[in-house]
């Protein structure tokens, strides 16, 4: 069943009950530009951008705790979750409240929620960290985020040295590149959710010095977009290549983030 911020939705206590219209599963839509050329037939295909898909969540309610209810949906910072999908959650928002009364002296209130998910996908509730990959060749790829079904444009890629000539290629095409040479023992960290790189001289995920000048990547609109890849669809990762120039010591690569789900 449904909860919102840990709160049942279908609550013998407050005498809640979710009914049939509630649904998590979610469409999704896309914008896209047509590009016709004059003279030829159809049009050109264009890269589109999802919809945030909106959700009807439906529950009913004693005409006595509707405050209640209305309090829970309308307050900031909701995350919804559904007891059959553990693990992963919903950043959602509230689009609006439909109520209905009705029984003997509309005793009986029954609101339909509609709930937008601005970042589209349902997303891990915890953040987990991949096992280091040796960097052992000019061409190493490497297999992340197991499991995910949805793109992930916020992961964190954390690179040990020495490495020279650092290029991160996700399947999709999109790629960060560090264009200085990056010392044994130093560890390159990159934020695709902001661009932005450091370089720290111990084992950390967190500070150290700016480098995001030296840092090129593309083809946009995400700085880093991991997608998910696979021959058998029911076994997905995102998948990297990981070439250098020249490497020194016992560089690794590694990616800390939560895999986005297709719900």
């Amino acid at each position: 069943m449904f909860s919102i911020n840990g709160i049942a939705l279908e609550n013998e206590a407050l005498e809640w009950v979710v009914r049939g219209g509630s649904s998590v599963v979610s469409s999704v839509e896309y914008d896209r530009q047509s590009l016709s050329v004059p003279g030829r037939a159809g049009v050109t295909p264009l890269i589109g951008s999802e919809r945030a898909p909106v959700i009807p969540i439906q529950v009913e309610t004693p005409r006595s705790n509707q405050g209640a209810l209305r309090s829970l949906f309308q307050r900031a910072g909701l995350v919804l979750t559904e007891d059959g999908q553990d693990g992963i959650q919903a950043e959602v928002e509230l689009m609006g409240l439909s109520p209905v009364t009705y029984g003997p002296a509309d005793e009986v209130v029954e609101i339909v929620a509609m709930l937008r998910i601005p970042g589209v996908y349902w997303r891990d509730t915890a953040t987990g960290t991949s096992d280091p990959v040796a960097i052992g060749s000019a061409s190493v790829g490497v297999e992340v985020l197991e499991g995910l079904s949805a793109p992930v444009t916020d992961a964190i890629v954390r690179v040990k040295g020495g490495v020279t000539g650092l290029r991160v290629t996700d399947s999709g095409g999109s790629f960060f590149e560090y264009e200085e040479v990056l010392a044994s023992g130093d560890y390159l960290r990159f934020h695709s959710d902001t661009g932005r790189a450091f370089v720290t001289s111990s084992d950390t995920w967190t500070g150290g010095t700016e480098v995001t000048g030296h840092i090129e990547n593309g083809p946009g609109p995400y700085y880093l977009e991991m997608v998910p890849w696979f021959t058998d669809p029911a076994d997905r990762v995102a998948s990297l290549l990981v070439t250098s120039s020249a490497r020194t010591g016992s560089p690794t690569i590694e990616v800390r983030g939560r895999r986005a789900h297709a719900v």
